[in-house]
């Protein structure tokens, strides 16, 4: 059977490949370079076209003109190698995103698939110390029209920032251009798109992430607590209208079996289970678990059902 997510990956890298070949074709006619020259400090031409003839799609003549139509066709090709089912066609839809946000996350993917990517990304930045994608980068890819309408896309309050699936790269400049400045893919977005289980373990210092194990018959309640438990998960998304398993959140003091009984929820529902604990005085305010919860139990919003959680 055809794993659709990862052909389409595998295609739209090859297009990422014919448009940075693009983009070092047009530096080196802007900056009339030649293949003696260094650009980004230590990142030399050679190396860049040694990198580019390790791409699948290398050897195309070098118009890039000819190299975006290229491009182009091979797009429209693997758009239609997607199904409702593919990873990619469920953060488009359930997101509503745009077709330059999803090429802006495809950017961020890239060195997370092949180390090469930094090299040239170091290349195109100028700098061999930012071997990252940068919103100027994305435009000079991506952009079918005039960049400055696409730079709400990018801004630290868009919606790929805000909702946790891309996150800022820290710059050692004060002052620093939004063309300037760098971007990753969040972790749990990556493992996501890449098909990866999630990891399990100590996420950070108020957040456990649990494969659960534990069963009803394991937690000492009435058969009728036993089954309205249950029914919890349906009922809830019955009252919220919203059309699947809604993210439940157990809150209880030590011995009420608050997670326990999340745990017994989360393997009835095959989902993974979030562990949060206060680290800060229960009268005090604490912004930085509340944050932390958020983004881990949201994960790629919408991407799939959400874990359940327990907080104790």
């Amino acid at each position: 059977m055809l794993d659709t997510g990862r052909e389409y990956l595998r295609g739209e890298l090859q297009r990422l490949d014919l448009l940075l070949h693009r983009e070092i074709l047009r530096l080196r006619a802007s900056y009339q370079l030649s293949l003696d020259e260094f650009r980004g400090l230590y990142v030399s031409d050679s190396q860049v076209d040694d990198l580019l003839r390790e791409a699948p799609d290398g050897q195309g003549a070098p118009d890039p003109a000819g190299l975006t139509e290229r491009a182009v066709t091979l797009h429209r090709s693997n758009l239609e190698l997607l199904d409702d089912s593919s990873p990619w066609s469920r953060l488009r839809q359930n997101l509503s995103l745009s077709p330059f946000e999803v090429d802006a996350l495809l950017l961020a993917l890239a060195i997370e698939v092949h180390p090469r990517y930094e090299t040239l990304f170091a290349y195109l930045n100028n700098d061999v110390s930012r071997k990252w994608p940068t919103c100027d980068l994305a435009f000079r890819l991506f952009a079918d029209e005039e960049p400055w309408q696409l730079r709400s896309y990018l801004t630290p309050n868009s919606r790929l920032f805000s909702r946790g699936l891309l996150r800022t790269i820290a710059s050692s400049s004060d002052r620093i251009s939004l063309l300037s400045s760098g971007f990753a893919l969040s972790p749990e977005l990556s493992r996501f798109l890449l098909a990866i289980p999630p990891s399990f373990g100590k996420l950070n210092e108020f957040l456990t992430r649990i494969e659960p194990q534990r069963s009803w018959d394991d937690i000492p309640l009435a058969a009728v607590l036993h089954e309205r438990l249950k029914r919890a998960p349906e009922i809830l998304a019955k009252a919220c209208n919203c059309g699947e398993s809604p993210l439940t959140v157990l809150v209880g003091n030590y011995g009420m079996m608050a997670e326990q009984i999340a745990e017994a929820l989360s393997t009835q529902l095959r989902r993974p289970l979030v562990r949060a604990r206060r680290s800060c005085r229960p009268s005090d305010p604490c912004p930085g678990a509340a944050h932390a919860l958020a983004r881990a139990v949201a994960g790629p919003p919408k991407t799939g059902l959400p874990p359940r959680a327990a907080r104790l």
